[in-house]
């Protein structure tokens, strides 16, 4: 909500189907928040975290990749923006671990939300 006030574009990039990430954020009521929802495919023909990323840059090509942030919880995140070429933000509330998100270059490993958004709006 903090940074959809304050004019951030937020996207989702899963590798969940994207049928089921629909309806997960709809029934958990924000999927308004985000610009964009994207997931891997039923027939698999995108089913990795890159090819997610580029599909939301696909579906938004104005955004530029350079003032894009992945925002992930697992090495599986950082190694997709990596791969894309877009830097990533670890956080430590969901299912990896610190030392994951730094060894595998997340730029900056954050344990609340509050400080995301403080390194966004810094930065």
């Amino acid at each position: 909500d903090s940074l959809v006030k304050r004019g951030y574009c937020l996207f989702v990039c899963t590798s969940k189907p994207e049928p089921t990430a629909r309806k997960i954020l709809s029934h958990l009521g924000i999927d308004q928040y985000f610009t964009e929802i994207c997931g891997a495919t039923m027939d698999a023909k995108i089913d990795t975290k890159a090819q997610v990323i580029n599909l939301c840059f696909e579906r938004a090509p104005w955004h530029l990749k350079e003032e894009t942030v992945l925002i992930g919880d697992t090495m599986f995140d950082v190694d997709g923006a990596n791969q894309v070429g877009i830097k990533c933000i670890g956080i430590t509330w969901g299912s990896g671990t610190r030392d994951d998100l730094y060894e595998h270059g997340a730029i900056e490993v954050f344990d609340y939300p509050d400080e995301v958004l403080d390194y966004i709006e810094g930065n």
